[in-house]
């Protein structure tokens, strides 16, 4: 599975951002592999961030993201994309993920 994660920093220790379409940073972490790289989307756009994310996320294979705020078009087009969206509990980026692969997440 691969999972998405918006985080402020480019570690696995970091803080989950608080934006999700606008975020700095996307960890996109292989749980088959245990691999995980970085991207900084494209912020340049004033409207329509959020479906514009959603594809960039679906054309890399992502499964499953986890968030601790989703905007409404970006839900629906998660949705459309077949791509679960989990709220994000406190703590950082690789925490999240370990509860989630754990099952401890609760999807949008």
């Amino acid at each position: 599975m691969k999972i998405a994660v918006p985080s402020k920093e480019k570690t696995l220790e970091s803080e989950l951002d608080e934006r999700f379409a606008r975020a700095a940073y996307f960890l996109v972490y292989d749980t088959e592999n245990e691999s995980y790289e970085f991207f900084s989307p494209d912020n340049s756009q004033e409207h329509g961030a959020g479906t514009k994310i959603v594809n960039e996320l679906s054309e890399r294979g992502i499964d499953a993201v986890i968030s601790k705020n989703v905007g409404e078009n970006a839900l629906t087009a998660l949705k459309a994309a077949s791509i679960k969206a989990y709220i994000a509990s406190d703590g950082n980026v690789k925490e999240n993920i370990e509860l989630l692969k754990s099952e401890k997440l609760q999807e949008f």
